[in-house]
This record gives structure tokens, C-alpha cells and sequence, in this order.
């Protein structure tokens, strides 16, 4: 077959599939070891020749950027913690770097998937371990979030060119009921604030629950975060706890980056909480300014995630209530739709990524509006029509 080299590279003709389409192979070098052999990355390309040169193109500056590692005999462990350090860890929020990297050293690495080389990996053994580790007791949920980093590390080896298909693309994750969602009402709203009134929680739990942040959100805000003139909180950032210490990010996607409007009320609670913050500072005599804390201990250092969510745990079950603080969130937004608030307004205060995820989230309430929007439509021309003998 005809072949034309292209700088570091080759474009060669493959003829025709069955269907007819033309075929090209293409070839780029990658970086000799430190041995000095060099080696090369193979892709398929169906098209005309300049579709095929421009491939080659696109997999050099791959390689140039480091996206392409040399196809080899590796083990899917090894290419997985290869992938999570160099590449992902940049990218990806600590605590979710965490999650992951657990994932594989005490799961994926010890098993026989983890040191299959990643060439002999078919949907058989991806099925095998999914059922091994249902098998183990893990919940169907937990499971999902394997096979979902499993299928990204061999999608991503596949893009590379290290393998030819995906093996986990035709395995169907574990399905798992989702946990049932509790709110609270606006009667047990008062009495959990009640609860804590007086202590550095109260603060913390009016947030939550009026502005629908997550803990990561509302732990994270500075005092230049709220704008009380304009009655405002911006979400810029979060926080974790990861590793033994306490960790600050930007929020990772733009939607999660949003200004929510604050109530009257969650107002009030805050100014209060500055004057007492501010206060207490020049008391003990230490920095107080646009970056301190809005929640912190007296000293201001940051209060830890878990530490909040226990509380919140302990007071519920004192009180007799089943709902998680997690659940705050939810109750804000099951609030704000029964009162007729568009969805998209509480999609964006939610910082959700779309108004479906929202829809989807809470089907529940609006399964229950449209009940009471098909009462008002009966309710507005039932009359009219009865008048006209339409009926």
C-alpha cells in the first residue's frame, strides 16, 4: 500500500472497509527511552487523506502535551495510578483525588482485574469484578463508583491508542435505589434552630438551610464573600478536609460559581454573627478582616466538615428528626418550588449543572405541583364552562 511520511510521522493507505469507506493508517513516533529505542502510536482513520493527515497532526500534539503514553503490556493498576498522578490530580478536587486513589489502592490494585495487563482486559473480567465486590458486601452504590473510574481509565487508554475498545463499555453498572430524600418542615426548621441558638452553630445551620450552599460552600466563605448592602453571597470556592488538613479550592464548574440572593432573615443572623465575630477577635486580639472565616473557631481557624455534620446529627436525633444536613440543602429547594419559584431560578441557586438535574432531583414536589396546577386550571374555567352547559 502507498504510504507518505509526514514529519515524525507516516499516513498509510488501507484500502477500503466492507462498507466502502477508505482506511488509513496512521503512525506517529513517540520519545526514545532513556535506552534510546524508539516506538510508535498506531490509529485508524476512515476518510480522505486529509482527514488522515490531519489525525496524524492531532496525535503528535498529543504527544507533544504528554496525552499518549507508549502502548505497552502495562497492568490496568499501573496505568490507573499513572493516569490519577500525572494526569488527574491536576484537575480534579482533592477530596475527589482522594476518593479515587483509595478506590484503587484498596480495591482495584489487590484484584485480578488491577493486574490484568490492560490489552487481556474483556467485559468478562470488568463483570467478574463487579460481581466480586458485590459479592464482598459492598453496596450496589459503591460498586457504580468503581465501574464509573474503571470505564474512564480504559476510555482514556483507548483515546490513547492502548487498547481498541473499551471492555467496559458493554457492562451495565449496578443499579441502586437512591436514598429516600427527607426535609424538613418549616415547623422542625424553627425547632433545630432553636436548638443550637446561642452556639457557633446557629449561624452555620441558617446558612444551610436558607441558602441551599453545600457544606464544602458554606464552610468555605470569607467575610468578603457576603455583600450585606446588597443582601448577597458569592461561591467562589470550597473546602475539605483531605489528607489530615484542611483544604481550599475553587469551585469546579461554573455553574457552581454563583451569587445567592440571601433572605431577610439569613440576613439578620449574619450581621449579628459579624458583630459577634468581630467583636471577639479585637477580644483576643487577632486578625479580622475581608478574608477571615465566616465560620470558624475563636481562634479562626476553620471548623472541620465532619465535625459539623455530627453535630447536626446529634440535635436531629434529639429532636426526633431523620433528616441528614445534606437534607438542609434539600429542604430549601422543596421549600422554593412548592411556592411556585421557577425551577430554573432554584437550579442556579442550587448551583446545579442543569434544570433537569433539578427536575430529576425533585420529582417528587413537582409530580405534587402539577396536582395543584391541574386544581387551578379546573378552578379557572370549571365555572365558565358549567355556565355555558359545556358539560
Amino acid at each position: 500500500m502507498a504510504q507518505r511520511s509526514k514529519g515524525a510521522g507516516r499516513v498509510i493507505d488501507r484500502g477500503t472497509d466492507k462498507h466502502g469507506n477508505k482506511v488509513w493508517a496512521v503512525a506517529a513516533e513517540l520519545p526514545k527511552t532513556p535506552e534510546g529505542k524508539r516506538s510508535q502510536v498506531w490509529r485508524t482513520v476512515r476518510g480522505n487523506r486529509r482527514q488522515a493527515e490531519k489525525a496524524l497532526q492531532s496525535l503528535q500534539s498529543e504527544i507533544q502535551r504528554k496525552e499518549v503514553v507508549k502502548p505497552s503490556r502495562g497492568t490496568l493498576a499501573v496505568f490507573m495510578a499513572s493516569w490519577l498522578n500525572d494526569n488527574l490530580k491536576a484537575t480534579a478536587s482533592p477530596k475527589t483525588f482522594q476518593n479515587y486513589s483509595s478506590m484503587l489502592s484498596a480495591h482495584i490494585t489487590p484484584s485480578a482485574l488491577g493486574t490484568m495487563a490492560l490489552g487481556d482486559i474483556d467485559p468478562n473480567a470488568v463483570q467478574a469484578y463487579i460481581n466480586s465486590k458485590l459479592k464482598a458486601g459492598l453496596s450496589a452504590r459503591t460498586v457504580r463508583h468503581h465501574y464509573a473510574l474503571i470505564h474512564r481509565a480504559l476510555e482514556l487508554a483507548t483515546r490513547w491508542g492502548m487498547i481498541t475498545r473499551n471492555p467496559a463499555s458493554i457492562i451495565d453498572p449496578p443499579r441502586f435505589k437512591r436514598p429516600e430524600m427527607n426535609t424538613l418542615s418549616e415547623e422542625q426548621i424553627g425547632h433545630v434552630l432553636a436548638a443550637v441558638l446561642g452556639s457557633m452553630y446557629h449561624p452555620i445551620y441558617a446558612t444551610a438551610i436558607f441558602s441551599g450552599a453545600r457544606r464544602s460552600e458554606y464552610l468555605a466563605l470569607r467575610w468578603g464573600d457576603i455583600d450585606f448592602k446588597f443582601a448577597s453571597m458569592s461561591i467562589s470556592r470550597s473546602m475539605h478536609y483531605v489528607g489530615g488538613k484542611i483544604v481550599f479550592t475553587e469551585t469546579k464548574t461554573a455553574k457552581s460559581r454563583r451569587l445567592i440572593v440571601l433572605t431577610p432573615t439569613l440576613i439578620e443572623i449574619l450581621t449579628r454573627h459579624f458583630e459577634e465575630q468581630r467583636a471577639l477577635a479585637d477580644k483576643l486580639e487577632r486578625p479580622f478582616n475581608q478574608d477571615s472565616l465566616v465560620f470558624c473557631h475563636a481562634d479562626g481557624s476553620p471548623v472541620l466538615p465532619d465535625s459539623i455534620t455530627q453535630h447536626w446529627a446529634r440535635v436531629c436525633k434529639k429532636l426526633g428528626f431523620d433528616v441528614r444536613l445534606h437534607d438542609a440543602r434539600h429542604t430549601m429547594a422543596t421549600i422554593m418550588l412548592k411556592q411556585g419559584v421557577h425551577p430554573k431560578v432554584v437550579a442556579e441557586r442550587l448551583g446545579h449543572s442543569s434544570v433537569s438535574l433539578t427536575l430529576d432531583t425533585y420529582s417528587h414536589v413537582t409530580q405534587s405541583m402539577g396536582k395543584v396546577a391541574a386544581f387551578q386550571l379546573d378552578q379557572a374555567i370549571a365555572e365558565a364552562i358549567a355556565k355555558a352547559g359545556a358539560i
